[in-house]
């Protein structure tokens, strides 16, 4: 890469230059400060959301990440490039924008070595100068990082996070306290209130942005979720992050599956992503799709009384019913089930008191310009559950 430390480096991942890499940003701050146009005399969007590097934790995107000797370097470099991206954006008048920082997979390595992709949290504290205490590093530890004359991190507008999970689901465990998947969100909350009590983060309560997320389906890759699990567990992780307070956006990840790599044999075949709505081709996965076009997720609230959640997609417009089921009968609409979705987001929260809640399934008929749509049938969880 031209801002790289080894020729023939194409991607431009090992040991970026934050000067260069502050240039970049400052000539495409320029380019989109809402008052230049194209070669064509075509004016130019204002961009106001911009978000630094991707997967900064991961080997195809940085590199080293760590020595040989076990000492994490992917963070400490990652954080001259945030510096540089910030000065650069505050210099070409877009300080005020939505600047993100992070982009950073959910779970990594127990080892530190140059290709080993880096645990989210242990990600984190080194990327604020903090042991695995959450203590600020001294003596030889901090001069190994570079963190003597550490600097705090200001500027930014939010953490970008990639919450995946494992393929059974969002409830699924991680290996450890130091990953992090949709359902441990508060984990990543806590390591950036903890850095921005010690003055290593200029600002608490730092909003999560949830910028890549979604579920590889087998097919085509064997290794993956089952396709027929896939609507549920989409369903329950967007119900997940939408009721935790410091989640500022959701993200599917994305409409197509990438193309298998016909040249490659067994598992690399998969080596890119399929987690689309849709296969490659642009077949419908079965239920996948309309899953996240209308989501619905039911919590039980206790025996005679059910939460339901769910959203209206496209536009957040549109009329909805919320309709039940006793085992065996047919949908009927539930009592005080219709809901008016006019919020720009489409989403809703419904209690319904029901008796037998716990027998019922549930599912929404949506409305909107003369088509009707169903969601997936949801059963409801116990309350302890997700």
């Amino acid at each position: 890469g031209w801002a790289t430390a080894r020729a023939g480096d194409p991607q431009g991942v090992e040991r970026p230059d934050p000067r260069e890499f502050g240039r970049f940003v400052r000539a495409a701050g320029t380019r989109y400060d809402g008052s230049h146009s194209d070669a064509a005399g075509v004016p130019l969007p204002r961009v106001d959301f911009w978000s630094i590097w991707n997967e900064p934790n991961h080997p195809q995107f940085l590199l080293p990440l760590g020595s040989r000797g076990g000492v994490p370097l992917a963070p400490h470099a990652y954080r001259g490039l945030v510096t540089a991206a910030v000065g650069s954006l505050r210099a070409t008048g877009h300080g005020p924008d939505t600047i993100l920082f992070g982009e950073i997979l959910p779970i990594g390595r127990r080892a530190i070595g140059p290709r080993y992709t880096i645990k989210p949290l242990v990600f984190l504290r080194e990327l604020f100068c903090l042991d695995a205490r959450s203590r600020p590093f001294r003596g030889a530890a901090a001069r190994a990082r570079g963190c003597q004359r550490f600097r705090r991190v200001s500027g930014v507008s939010g953490l970008a996070y990639h919450p995946y999970t494992r393929p059974e689901g969002p409830r699924a465990a991680e290996p450890t306290q130091d990953d992090a998947t949709i359902r441990s969100l508060d984990r990543v909350a806590r390591t950036l209130d903890r850095a921005a009590a010690l003055g290593r983060l200029d600002r608490r309560g730092l909003p999560i942005y949830n910028t890549e997320f979604g579920y590889q389906s087998r097919p085509p890759d064997p290794f993956q979720t089952r396709v027929g699990r896939i609507p549920a567990f989409l369903n329950e992780a967007e119900w997940i992050s939408y009721r935790n307070r410091r989640v500022a956006s959701w993200s599917q990840y994305g409409l197509l599956d990438d193309p298998l790599l016909a040249q490659a044999r067994g598992a690399e075949r998969f080596g890119l992503f399929q987690a689309g709505l849709r296969y490659g081709d642009g077949r419908e996965k079965r239920g996948v799709y309309d899953a996240y076009r209308l989501p619905i997720f039911a919590r039980l609230r206790g025996t005679r009384e059910v939460e339901i959640w769910g959203a209206a997609r496209p536009g957040g417009s549109g009329d909805l019913w919320i309709e039940q089921r006793r085992a065996g009968g047919r949908f009927l609409e539930a009592p005080g089930g219709r809901v008016s979705a006019r919020n720009g987001q489409g989403y809703f929260r419904r209690r319904l008191r029901l008796g037998q809640a716990a027998t019922r399934s549930f599912r929404l008929r949506y409305s909107d310009a003369g088509k009707t749509s169903y969601s997936r049938i949801a059963t409801p969880v116990a309350e302890g559950g997700s």
